[in-house]
């Protein structure tokens, strides 16, 4: 039986990486991975209860999301289509321009 659960674990997180795919946000992407490292543990007998695999996604998710979604969305976007604090505020410059009749 804990050979199907594992299995279920990766199909998980392969599904997740595919709906990244479709979505672009990078919160599928931790869920996803964090599917496939409950699978491997799972897998390799360190997790043996349902419980504690369902606690060890969720924990794992949630790391992921909270630690290193902002800034891989930060390097993977680049400055330009992330609005920075720093960026928002672009001077203008305005010069007077003569109009074709004055030359």
């Amino acid at each position: 039986m804990q050979i199907l659960a594992f299995n279920y674990w990766i199909f998980l997180g392969f599904l997740f990486m595919i709906l990244e795919i479709v979505l672009g946000k990078f919160y599928a992407l931790f869920i996803g991975l964090a599917a496939i490292f409950t699978g491997i543990l799972t897998w390799s007998g360190i997790l043996d209860n349902t419980r504690y695999e369902i606690g060890i996604f969720i924990l794992s998710s949630l790391i992921g999301i909270l630690f290193f979604r902002k800034g891989l969305y930060r390097m993977y976007y680049s400055k330009s289509k992330v609005p920075d604090k720093e960026t928002e505020k672009v001077p203008i410059h305005i010069q007077n321009v003569p109009s074709t009749d004055e030359v």
